[in-house]
């Protein structure tokens, strides 16, 4: 098998979707020249990470650009010094989602649950988001 059809594989067995996806290379490769946050950064991991769950791996990050505080500048600053400063933050963020069961049985997807993960590569993200899935299963 295949990675994809493993990956095809998982989300249909173990009913894991992708609502975001934001690689820390590029986002601190951009910073370098942005004269302001982007929106996907500003709203779609900062500001969501402050009111959702944390997966445990992607407490680092946040921890290194919490340090900065809601300072746009700082935290531009502080994406593009990650390169050199930080390359173990050089990785792949993952929003992933899953069904939330019910206690009788059952699940839709009219009701589910996301999270952040965050992982050196794609292929250890995905490992990380198949044993969240299968832990909220």
């Amino acid at each position: 098998m295949t990675p994809q059809e493993q990956r095809a594989f998982d989300a249909y067995e173990y009913d894991i979707r992708i609502e975001g996806f934001i690689d820390m290379s590029v986002e601190a490769a951009m910073a370098a020249t942005a004269v302001r946050l982007p929106e996907h950064l500003a709203e779609g991991l900062i500001e969501d990470l402050a009111t959702t769950r944390r997966h445990l791996s992607v407490v680092p990050l946040m921890d290194f650009l919490e340090q900065e505080g809601d300072d746009e500048e700082e935290i531009l600053l502080s994406l593009s010094d990650m390169a050199s400063a930080r390359r173990d933050l050089m990785g792949v963020c993952l929003k992933v989602a899953t069904p939330v069961r019910r206690k009788e049985g059952g699940y839709s997807w009219g009701h589910y649950t996301t999270d952040w993960i965050f992982a050196p590569t794609y292929e250890e993200a995905w490992s990380l988001a198949v044993e969240w899935a299968k832990e909220k299963a």
